[in-house]
């Protein structure tokens, strides 16, 4: 749904402005809504083209009718999951388990990071996507650790209020996990200080002790190959998009 490699600047592409102007808000505003309910492969192009809704080029005209077109070849995709109860229960190997990822300048109006974050219910019987994210930094990163922290504590907000009523729903405890790609944003968050990344309590509003209390104690390692959270931070080439959609649930 996302052509990577089609950010060359050119004038009639990023000049002209798109013929769908007009009623662009309104079709993106219901891919949105599909994208959340059950084709969560198609976030990332989809919030990359509300950031144009009030600046619409033909080049966005052609990121709609690629979205567009994907969705019309892929229609019997759906949202699997498979959960199974035992995996829950006390001595069961049940966890949540969330991946965290980022693009540094990815997006190139802005120069900013997008952020990207998927969290599973997962077991030896168990697959099921739980929440997705894709967000579009606050401020321009200056350097992939600090993308990838800012990545990773943004993650870890949204993750605790599932994860307290995931718990409370299974009446037991629920083990939680953290998985990034970055060694550099996993010291940084394990230590809670950074004398270089200081300046995000400010910037970004960012705390690394809380990061180091909340998220640190859960946090471990992905390959960069192996992260399915990289869906939602750019576009991929096919066969990578094509695996991580598969992680995610979504296939006929």
């Amino acid at each position: 749904p996302a052509l990577a490699n089609d950010s060359k600047d050119c004038d009639e592409l990023d000049r002209t402005p798109g013929v769908l102007k007009d009623i662009c808000a309104s079709i993106v505003c219901a891919l949105l809504y599909v994208a959340r309910s059950s084709r969560i492969d198609i976030l990332f192009a989809v919030c990359r083209l509300t950031r144009y809704l009030t600046d619409w080029h033909v080049r966005q005209d052609l990121w709609l009718y690629r979205v567009l077109g994907y969705l019309k070849r892929t229609v019997k995709y759906r949202l699997n999951f498979k959960i199974c109860p035992k995996d829950f229960e006390p001595g069961g190997d049940g966890r949540f388990e969330n991946l965290g990822d980022a693009d540094l300048g990815g997006d190139p109006p802005t120069k900013r990071s997008t952020s990207g974050g998927v969290g599973f219910l997962l077991g030896a019987r168990t697959r099921a996507l739980v929440h997705a994210h894709c967000k579009r930094q606050g401020q321009a990163g200056l350097s992939t650790p600090e993308a990838e922290t800012v990545s990773l504590v943004v993650l870890g907000k949204k993750t605790i209020p599932l994860h307290m009523i995931a718990q409370r729903l299974l009446k037991g405890e629920l083990k939680l996990l953290y998985r990034g790609d970055n060694s550099a944003s996993e010291r940084v968050v394990g230590t809670g200080i950074s004398a270089a990344l200081a300046y995000l309590k400010r910037t970004a509003q960012l705390s690394l002790t809380w990061a180091k209390s909340n998220v640190a104690p859960y946090l471990g390692r992905v390959p960069s190959g192996e992260n399915t959270s990289d869906i939602f931070t750019k576009p991929l080439d096919s066969d990578k998009f094509h695996k991580f959609r598969i992680e995610l649930g979504v296939y006929e």
